[in-house]
């Protein structure tokens, strides 16, 4: 497109309001039609959309082109998360959310690497093409693999379509009824916005938790090459730190369901939190003291309590999408997970946006947005 970073600078922001709003909607939608209806709809969304991406040739086409885009990329991952706690019997239940969360940035790993090898066979129109299309033949498999939200079905009165799709899914044959139909006063009860008392604690906690986790996780995955780079450490150095956050929070993510099943996630939350602020803090305290060029010492140190804190949030970004999975009813749970997912994303979207005004508040000692970092955590 021939843009300088001022002008994709709207077209960025397009797609993660357009993901925020798409994860909200996307929950409410699946209470109210269907988990794999809304899902199939999302990601036909996500593709259809973006397939004329590299064929838009003003700004404002471009904006609602990843505005659009990021709507299904957004209303699919409540539903994906709503439908593996529906139909996985409870002992597979946490070990299967930790392989949705593992694969948010597995799939951008792989995305990275295949366009990078697709770009200069196709260009870079050819990317975006590539991507559009593949993103219409999972919606297909979608149709056909996944099945519909036993909850959703029973709650609507298709008992029986739940109990096919229980013997298709789980392999078994004969007349045994697996779900049976609620009392009229169960089946009229709606999902709702509006949250009993016995859940409000809940929500407010996970969206309290998620939103800290992401502002924190973002905080360095998207600043760390600024700050470090000021403070005397060379690119590389930069970016190793960088590449921990990341990849240190994927083994702290997969390790999520051996620490969850044991310790409970209350336990757990409160020991990773404890643990990831009693390595930052160190880092901020490293940091302060370096003058001019940073000791190996002073980078092996900065590095590995970077990589430490990284580990333990992505065991607390996991733990809360379990708890997410688990505690809500099923009449509502998409909803309430996209209103947790939701903060996430608002968490990040802060941070991303604030952070160059945080740091250039007091850039020498980098005491502010340690202080932020701090405060998420605590």
């Amino acid at each position: 497109w021939q843009l300088t970073q001022a002008q994709m600078g709207p077209i960025m922001a397009s797609a993660l309001v357009g993901m925020i709003v798409g994860t909200i909607a996307g929950g409410f939608l699946g209470d109210r039609i269907g988990g794999k209806l809304t899902l199939l709809i999302a990601i036909l969304i996500f593709g259809l959309a973006t397939l004329p991406t590299p064929l838009c040739d003003d700004q404002i086409t471009r904006n609602i082109a990843r505005f659009v885009a990021g709507l299904g990329f957004g209303a699919a991952a409540p539903n994906g998360i709503a439908l593996v706690a529906d139909w996985l019997p409870p002992r597979a239940k946490t070990r299967a959310i930790v392989v949705l969360s593992v694969a948010v940035p597995l799939g951008g790993a792989v995305g990275a690497a295949g366009v990078a090898s697709l770009q200069p066979i196709f260009g870079w129109q050819g990317c975006f093409f590539a991507v559009g299309i593949l993103a219409i033949v999972i919606a297909m498999l979608d149709g056909v693999m996944v099945p519909e939200s036993s909850s959703y079905l029973v709650r609507v009165g298709k008992v029986s379509q739940a109990n096919a799709a229980f013997r298709r899914v789980y392999r078994v044959s004969g007349p045994n009824e697996h779900f049976v139909a609620h009392d009229a006063k169960e089946q009229s009860g709606s999902a709702s916005l509006g949250v009993p008392a016995g859940y409000r604690r809940l929500l407010a906690g996970t969206v309290l938790i998620y939103f800290c986790v992401q502002f924190f996780i973002f905080g360095f995955s998207g600043w760390a090459t600024v700050f470090l780079t000021y403070k005397g450490f060379n690119l590389p150095q930069a970016l190793t730190a960088v590449f921990l956050v990341n990849f240190v929070g994927v083994i702290g993510a997969v390790s999520t369901s051996l620490f969850v099943e044991r310790f409970g996630s209350l336990r757990l939350l409160s020991a990773v939190f404890v643990i990831a602020l009693a390595a930052i803090v160190p880092v901020g305290l490293i940091l302060a003291d370096v003058k001019v060029t940073p000791t190996s010492r002073e980078v092996w140190a900065t590095q590995a309590g970077i990589a430490v804190a990284a580990f333990m949030m992505g065991c607390a970004a996991t733990t809360v999408w379990t708890i997410m999975a688990a505690g809500y009813p099923s009449a509502s749970r998409a909803t309430r997970v996209g209103l947790g997912l939701t903060s996430g994303r608002i968490g990040s979207a802060t941070i991303l946006y604030t952070g160059g005004s945080i740091l250039r508040l007091n850039a020498d000692t980098l005491f502010p947005f340690f202080l932020a970092m701090m405060l998420a955590i605590f």
